[in-house]
């Protein structure tokens, strides 16, 4: 049912018309997934959702100096003395503009690069490495684009909800593989930085209710998607782990009695660490809406 009406309620919304809600720059995570709810910069720029209206460097408007959601080596604002009014002009021998800066980074990741920077009508240059994880600015500066709504005929708004469900999975995949390689080389707080809980849904979901109602309905029907896949995991205590655990008893014909009272414990015992586990991203959820005042 959560693929189904995910489906319908995808292609009404891009029938429609809607706009992304996030535009994510490439740098900041390795995504692969293409989704059109949550399009990375260069996947924007491909389906039309932002069109460039200037063609000039980068200027800042503000510098960032902290941030406890990322690493230090992750931010540039913080390896170099970049200073508000400073425009970005070249990274390496590439032009940097508003809507490739990010891509640029990521083509450098985990490299040394050299950025050119003109302040006072001086060019300036600075070297640094990039993170192996994400390389960011860490700048305010003019975004100097526009977002169009991407307008579909029907049977492309079924194909851009197809595309959108499989972007969804690969993206719910993507991210419990980053956080069962960050749990397994004991990183909690890594592991834990992009997970969000209902808590943090819910006051994401108000503030776009206020602007949009069809990114609101997507955005409902992704996470519903997405806590979907997250089930049918084989996981004990989850759907997809009683899916297993009962075509292992068939398989190898256990005896019922016994082997479902050693199966429920199992699945009571994951199903506690899961609500633990659930209860601490709760309560990072709120920490952040305390801080950040959404």
């Amino acid at each position: 049912m959560n693929l189904l009406v995910a489906f319908i309620l995808f292609t009404v919304a891009f029938w429609h018309g809607i706009i992304p809600l996030k535009i994510i720059p490439d740098s900041m995570y390795n995504f692969t997934a293409k989704s059109y709810i949550f399009p990375t910069t260069s996947f924007a720029q491909q389906i039309w959702y932002v069109k460039q209206q200037k063609k000039e460097g980068l200027k800042v408007l503000w510098v960032v100096k902290d941030n406890k959601e990322f690493k230090k080596e992750n931010l540039l604002s913080l390896q170099i003395p970049i200073q508000t009014w400073d425009i970005i002009n070249y990274i390496w021998n590439e032009k940097v503009y508003n809507t490739n800066a990010s891509k640029l980074l990521k083509k450098y990741l985990w490299k040394k690069v050299k950025i050119w920077i003109l302040r006072n009508n001086k060019q300036y240059y600075y070297t640094w490495t990039c993170a192996k994880d994400s390389c960011l600015l860490w700048v305010f500066y003019n975004p100097n684009i526009k977002i169009e709504k991407l307008n579909l005929n029907f049977l492309q708004a079924m194909n851009a909800s197809l595309q959108e469900i499989k972007a969804e999975t690969i993206l719910t995949f993507e991210a419990l593989h980053f956080l069962y390689k960050k749990l397994s080389e004991w990183k909690v707080k890594q592991a834990t930085e992009r997970l969000s809980w209902p808590v943090w849904a819910v006051a994401v979901g108000k503030y776009i209710l206020e602007l949009w109602i069809w990114e609101y309905i997507a955005f409902l029907w992704m996470i519903s998607l997405a806590l979907a896949i997250f089930n049918i995991l084989p996981i004990p205590a989850l759907d997809g782990g009683r899916i297993v655990t009962t075509a292992i008893m068939h398989l190898f014909k256990l005896n019922p009695k016994k082997y479902l009272v050693i199966e429920n414990k199992v699945t009571i015992w994951f199903f506690i660490v899961l609500m633990l586990f659930g209860f601490y991203i709760m309560w990072l959820d709120i920490y952040r809406i305390y801080i950040w005042q959404i």
